[in-house]
């Protein structure tokens, strides 16, 4: 009995393998943000609570046999300069999976603006490739792969409110912001991290 039971689990995943998923990466932003001291590497050292919001960007992420990077704005770089193309080299790296992945990026999101679309499009494609190849990573696994491609994309994966330690990737949770609104204005500059810090 439990042999045939197997067969028709079995049977029922490979009918239903999950080939293609859309996504929502959200934004946010920094509530506070304290810089105290720098590292010898050249990163620093923060005190921030930061802040998941409603504005997101669409993924679409599909199972292939090699890495591809689509996105809908063309001053977005599609090859190793965009985190979502690290994010995905990262985790086939870890998981040594030899697969690859069509991703396709539909940004509204500004860049530029310290709202972590991009950190947040790499933890998306972390997440995301964790399910279509089914290798169960636990959070704190997808959130060691993120921590390499960028210090803001651990965040990402717990999203809510956090307080942001270290170079950003020591998270606490901490309760939830009551329900209000946010106005967001973005000038037509680009600021990098690098030159704010």
């Amino acid at each position: 009995m439990s042999l045939v039971f197997s067969l028709c689990n079995f049977y029922v995943k490979i009918f239903f393998e999950v080939k293609i998923l859309n996504l929502k990466t959200y934004a946010k932003v920094n509530i506070t943000l304290d810089i105290t001291g720098k590292r010898p590497n050249g990163y620093h050292d923060v005190l921030m609570i930061m802040q998941e919001i409603s504005l997101y960007d669409n993924i679409v992420i599909e199972k292939s046999d090699e890495l591809s990077v689509w996105c809908n704005k063309s001053y977005i770089p599609c090859d190793r300069r965009n985190i979502a193309y690290k994010a995905a080299e990262a985790f086939f790296e870890y998981t040594q999976i030899k697969g690859g992945a069509d991703i396709r990026i539909y940004k509204s999101i500004p860049t530029g603006a310290g709202l972590g679309g991009g950190s947040s499009n790499g933890a998306g494609v972390i997440m995301a490739l964790n399910k279509l190849y089914d290798t169960s990573l636990t959070v704190d696994e997808c959130m060691k792969i993120g921590a390499k491609i960028g210090a803001d994309v651990p965040f990402f994966m717990l999203g809510g409110t956090c307080l942001a330690e270290g170079i950003g990737e020591i998270l606490t949770p901490l309760p939830d912001m009551p329900e209000c609104f946010l106005v967001l204005a973005k000038p037509k500059i680009h600021v990098s991290t690098k030159w704010v810090y």
